[in-house]
């Protein structure tokens, strides 16, 4: 595992050196636990995944910082729909980063989490497949599937599972640097050998913007690569209230308007610390000291917008609400606030997805038995496959596995939904490898029309009939499902077998 190059502790720059792929899990350092911090976790996933980076682990809950009951949810809800599922802090946190830290109601809702995540192992693992074979993220950015569409191009902060899931993680406003165009004067930089600021000037310096980043290099001529101190001072003005964070390596003490707002003494790696609100259609004066005593040298100003809630775009076509039940039709974009225990999480009508039921551990999961959620649409279908191996050694990189192909769509003519389970092609060995599969086959019922019969290879089967449960948690393997009715369908089969499950639709 390594750090992302040229994400350094959680600010995305770019990625401009191939030899960061050398590295099979990719890291983005230590960094905050704030909300604004978890913003810019989501927007490194989804810029990472744009330069085919597919496994990107964050320290899940921040590296460093003490979240709130709402805002470690968030992390959580964000981790497990992420490459690398990984709470992690460092020791000098007053609270570290399991759920039973908080309390009964947390650690729950962490658990409910947690199991879909495993639920949606057969979702991840076949991306992963893909990942390896193509190049393609696990995790990516809505333009991987909608690159003509303006908008999915520019949303940063949400991505997709797949081509059928969505998610957008609830954070704060995303963290960026100040745009040249917010200064109203040009950063003055009063160099200084040492670390304290003493003595006369050995260099001074005009800046457009302040936003340094070195690396055994000098800020400028006359000022050595280490153990130097700086006094910048600028104007900046923002049309709307906004909060202001200084990015640094080492320490700083930080004045606004002639207050001082921000005092650091030690010495550190990059970290990001808030400093105040700043009103907007107002200047502001801002004078940093900074110190470096070491290392990398890091001094930047960022921004964030002080209110509101993220908006959320949802593509071409039609998106289910798992939470809420609710369709909305693509092409729009929306905020609307969550409970901490709910998050804006949507499914693509049309799709099949296969889901495993419930596990301590992947080891412990096994897929002899598999349900697979069916959402209806007439306008719409879906094609794609479960991809399994022995889940432990490198085999399958000299064709040890097996692809089990899916589809499904609306037949016009016969006035029914079908649902095809190809036959399966491939072999592996080991524990995993199984001849006959128990499908559970739930059809989510959000279109108007009932189900008057269904049909297995053209024989009549039973099925049952669960009313919306609002309790259950999404992407359940069994019983009822929270956004509308569900219709289950249940029967084993070889797996070198084809089967076609047809649901008919009363007039």
């Amino acid at each position: 595992m390594g750090n992302i190059v040229n994400i350094i502790h959680g600010i995305y720059q770019s990625i401009n050196d191939s030899a960061s792929h050398r590295f099979g899990i990719q890291w983005t350092g230590d960094i905050a636990s704030d909300e604004h911090s978890l913003a810019r976790e989501a927007e490194t996933l989804v810029r990472a995944s744009d330069n085919c980076i597919p496994y990107v682990n964050a320290d899940c809950g921040g590296h460093v910082g003490n979240p709130d009951k709402e805002l470690y949810l968030r992390w959580i809800q964000f981790g497990v729909l992420s490459p690398v599922f990984r709470p992690h802090c460092t020791n000098y946190v007053s609270r570290f980063r399991e759920p039973w830290l908080y309390d009964e109601d947390t650690l729950n809702i962490s658990r409910e989490y947690i199991k879909m995540r495993y639920r949606l192992l057969p979702v991840i693992y076949r991306e992963a497949y893909k990942a390896y074979v193509t190049g393609e993220p696990i995790f990516r950015g809505l333009g991987w599937e909608y690159p003509h569409e303006k908008r999915a191009l520019n949303a940063v902060g949400e991505y997709m599972l797949g081509r059928n899931i969505l998610i957008a993680p609830v954070t704060g406003n995303r963290m960026r640097s100040l745009e040249q165009s917010r200064y109203c004067t040009k950063v003055k930089g009063v160099f200084y050998d040492g670390t304290r600021w003493e003595g006369d000037p050995i260099a001074e310096k005009e800046f457009l913007k302040l936003d340094m980043d070195l690396n055994g290099d000098s800020p400028c001529s006359g000022v050595p690569a280490y153990n130097f101190s700086a006094q910048f001072e600028t104007t900046v003005k923002f049309e709307r209230d906004v909060d202001l964070f200084l990015r640094c390596d080492d320490g700083a003490t930080v004045y606004v308007d002639g207050e001082m707002v921000f005092k650091d003494d030690t010495m550190h790696s990059v970290r990001i610390f808030s400093l105040c609100l700043l009103k907007g259609g107002e200047e502001h004066k801002v004078v940093v000291r900074y110190f470096q005593a070491g290392g990398e040298a890091s001094c930047g100003l960022y921004y964030a917008e002080a209110e509101g809630v993220n908006p959320t775009y949802l593509p071409a076509g039609k998106w289910l609400d798992v939470f809420s039940g609710k369709i909305r039709k693509g092409g729009i974009q929306f905020a609307e606030k969550c409970d901490y225990d709910k998050m804006p999480l949507f499914v693509r009508l049309g799709a099949l997805i296969p889901l495993a039921y419930d596990a301590k551990n992947t080891k412990e999961q096994k897929w002899d038995r598999l349900a697979f959620d069916y959402y209806p649409d007439k306008e719409a279908f879906d094609a794609d496959s479960l991809y399994e191996d022995d889940g432990e050694t490198t085999a399958y990189q000299n064709g040890a596995y097996r692809i089990s192909p899916y589809k499904a769509c609306y037949d016009e003519q016969e006035k029914c939904y079908i649902i095809c389970f190809e036959h399966s092609e491939g072999d592996f060995s080991g524990d995993r490898f199984v001849t006959e599969r128990e499908i559970t086959l739930r059809f989510h019922r959000i279109c108007k029309e009932k189900v008057f019969s269904v049909t297995l290879n053209g024989e009549e089967i039973e099925y049952k009939t669960f009313a919306r449960d609002r309790a259950v948690f999404p992407f359940a393997a069994e019983g009822g499902a929270r956004d509308s009715e569900v219709i289950i369908v249940r029967f084993r089969t070889n797996v070198s077998e084809e089967n076609k499950i047809k649901f008919f639709m009363s007039k």
